[in-house]
């Protein structure tokens, strides 16, 4: 996971808010959530509430790309799933700092139908994506 802890202000710079006291320096900055229900909602809600911080939850949005559009927009703080790309935050006018393992992973999967016979073109999905290595690199070849 990352925080995308920015003060973005119209035309002006991006600041970063997090400083070493973090997550403790973000509480007093709105928050902006995954909505009610979301595993990734309720990942970072056990974050906190881990460590005793009851941030202040301002606004909840339905997926990663519209809550880090929504930091650029200066509207609050987020914190989002870090992919190994950087693609989440690729290009954005925000600030991100690395949690380590502070907040807990998601874990995805994928689902076939039982005693069904997949189609070639799935069996060559799922086989790319069971050549994904953990770290998110895929093999060259």
């Amino acid at each position: 996971w990352r925080c995308v802890p920015t003060q973005c202000r119209p035309g002006g710079p991006v600041e970063s808010v997090g400083g070493p006291n973090w997550p403790a320096d973000i509480v007093p900055f709105a928050l902006i959530l995954y909505e009610r229900g979301s595993t990734g909602r309720q990942h970072v809600a056990e974050a906190f509430q881990r460590l005793g911080l009851a941030p202040q939850v301002e606004m909840e949005a339905t997926n990663t790309d519209l809550i880090v559009r929504m930091v650029e927009a200066a509207l609050g703080v987020a914190l989002v799933p870090a992919y190994p790309s950087g693609a989440v935050t690729r290009g954005r006018r925000v600030a991100v700092q690395d949690l380590g393992r502070q907040v807990r992973s998601i874990d995805s999967g994928i689902l076939v139908r039982r005693h069904e016979q997949l189609t070639d073109a799935a069996t060559k999905l799922l086989g790319f994506f069971r050549s994904i290595r953990a770290d998110g690199a895929v093999p060259q070849g």
